[in-house]
């Protein structure tokens, strides 16, 4: 059972309990008072206005052995959840469960089990998603070394492990144009395909049908809109390969028509509220959203 060791607020303030029940799920939790030996992961609040772990929190995590440190952020942030230094640091807001999931993904290195909805962040990108209960052909696969995979597929045959595929073609072909072949041999002619590639420094999307609106966004860029589904449809060539920078966010759902001005309008909001408005609006079972950020 992993041992997660909660300081001083962490362990007591009423406005971290969301955060302590998603702790409590997947470890056992201590209180320092109570327990002098090694743990796995210590747990703190990082107090309004700071911006460097504090120091006890430092030494007691030195003095455990911890494998990294949890610390809990009430101001508001920009991403949920925000690694530092190497990635034994992680910030998160506690008052979300899925934000401190999340956030011990990433310190102990498991696959989050949130039903319905999924998040998960590396070095390179954020990435998350929500699907409803009868939406299982949404498949993602993340991994450091092959990169960001978003696959749905809506025909009737429905290939296992899409996303892994998929990131193994786009990874392993040496065109573009194989790639593209390969995807329509391998997942079908109707999968939808973003690739984000290691290190983040790629776009290759593959959207064959007009099944779902693609939007990339980003304030950095000119026009900060692009519907890029609607563009290789006016081209009559599904895949394209576009150049990715820090900032930009790959954003997609299955949503009721009149809901799509609501999305649209929470992109300038950054990619947590783009995330809230996607759960709320592909809250429906047979509903789907995903977005990708590049760090």
């Amino acid at each position: 059972m992993t041992a997660l060791l909660l300081v001083g607020a962490a362990a007591t303030d009423p406005a971290h309990h969301e955060g302590r029940l998603a702790l409590r799920s997947r470890g056992e939790l201590r209180s320092r008072d109570a327990y002098q030996g090694p743990a796995d992961l210590v747990v703190a609040e990082l107090p309004p206005g700071a911006r460097a772990v504090p120091p006890a929190v430092a030494e007691l995590a030195r003095e455990t052995s911890a494998r990294g440190i949890l610390l809990w952020v009430s101001e508001p942030m920009v991403r949920p959840v925000t690694p530092v230094g190497a990635g034994n640091i992680v910030l998160a807001a506690a008052a979300h469960q899925g934000h401190t999931l999340s956030a011990l993904d990433i310190l102990l290195g498991a696959a989050a089990t949130t039903p319905g909805q999924r998040q998960s962040l590396h070095h390179h990108w954020w990435c998350a998603w929500v699907a409803g209960a009868a939406s299982p052909a949404v498949d993602v696969h993340l991994a450091d070394s092959v990169g960001a995979t978003f696959v749905h597929h809506h025909g009737r045959e429905r290939p296992a492990n899409a996303a892994r595929t998929a990131a193994h073609v786009l990874g392993n072909a040496q065109t573009d144009a194989r790639r593209a072949s390969l995807l329509r041999e391998q997942l079908g002619g109707e999968a939808l395909t973003v690739h984000l590639t290691p290190g983040g420094t790629a776009w290759l999307v593959h959207w064959p049908t007009t099944a779902a609106p693609l939007w990339l966004y980003s304030p950095l860029r000119m026009p900060a809109r692009w519907c890029l589904s609607a563009a290789l449809a006016t081209t009559g060539t599904p895949f394209v390969r576009v150049p990715a920078f820090a900032g930009d966010l790959m954003i997609s759902a299955s949503v009721e028509n009149d809901a799509v001005p609501e999305l649209l309008e929470s992109l300038t909001r950054g990619p947590l509220e783009i995330y809230r408005t996607l759960e709320r609006l592909a809250a429906a079972p047979s509903r789907w959203g995903v977005i990708l950020e590049v760090r």
